[in-house]
């Protein structure tokens, strides 16, 4: 089932910042959210648990990885590799969210991901929306 599937009314606020603001706002009456964006929300007190409150968390689900062209020669994509993963050991690695450093990923670690995209029945083009 789809959210539409549970709502009267369904839609895309444009980014999760947008999401927290609007429930804030009383424009919608729930909204979905990443567990940074409404940490960062709250610490600056642009919401408060009072006016959002977490109703239900999904398991962890995998985040944003950095990538780079196939076509790229291998010793260049070596070089990139480690220059990423070892980026802790000289300087302060940031990002979205707190970060302390990075680590190599590969596609099963998103298979969660692809499993929730079929149980969804989700299409590409409702994801690219």
């Amino acid at each position: 089932m789809m959210p539409q599937d549970f709502f009267g009314k369904f839609t895309y606020s444009g980014s999760h910042d947008a999401a927290e603001l609007a429930v804030k706002n009383k424009t919608v009456d729930a909204a979905a959210d990443n567990d940074i964006t409404y940490g960062k929300m709250l610490k600056k007190g642009l919401i408060t648990k009072g006016t959002n409150r977490v109703l239900l968390e999904s398991d962890p689900l995998p985040g944003s990885p950095l990538v780079y062209r196939k076509a790229l020669p291998e010793d260049l994509k070596a070089r990139i590799r480690g220059a990423v993963l070892n980026a802790h050991k000289d300087i302060q690695v940031t990002g979205y969210g707190e970060l302390s450093h990075y680590v190599a990923v590969s596609p099963k670690d998103y298979q969660v991901v692809r499993d929730m995209v079929r149980e969804l029945g989700l299409r590409k083009k409702d994801m690219l929306k």
